[in-house]
């Protein structure tokens, strides 16, 4: 389960099918609950899910999952690059640089999830994601 206040236009989730669905809008709350509109695309055009925060499900970050959406491993070490940015791999936990430009100092945060990282990306950065189409096809295993 995902808060909707960590939702973002654009960021991409799972239902518990393990579908893959497109955050189209936070629409506040339904019956005193946080709710989510959720599109993907479909046969007959864009399928529309009016769901509430319990039924959307965070995509885990992997190694396959960083491939897809464009960041490409350093053969050398445990380093994906993309997007402008450095992801590092500690006992399988995930890793994006943050420098500080004054002191040309870096921090890591750890990300665990897809959608944390579409919005460090794009707040941080101002980098949307172009890739993101081909998880679509993207089992998650």
């Amino acid at each position: 389960m995902i808060s909707v206040k960590e939702l973002r236009v654009g960021n991409t989730v799972k239902d518990d099918n393990g579908r893959l669905w497109r955050v189209g809008c936070v629409t506040g709350f339904n019956n005193n609950k946080p709710s989510v509109v959720l599109e993907r695309h479909g046969c007959e055009g864009i399928i529309k899910w009016y769901s509430g925060e319990n039924d959307v499900i965070p995509i885990a970050i992997n190694d396959n999952l960083l491939d897809i959406i464009g960041f490409k491993r350093d053969k050398e070490r445990d380093v994906y690059r993309g997007y402008g940015r450095s992801i590092e791999v500690f006992d399988n936990e995930y890793y994006i640089g943050l420098r500080d430009l004054e002191d040309d100092f870096s921090d890591s945060l750890q990300v665990k999830t897809l959608h944390q990282l579409q919005n460090i990306l794009i707040d941080l950065y101002e980098y949307d994601m172009i890739n993101i189409e081909k998880l679509y096809d993207y089992t998650g295993k």
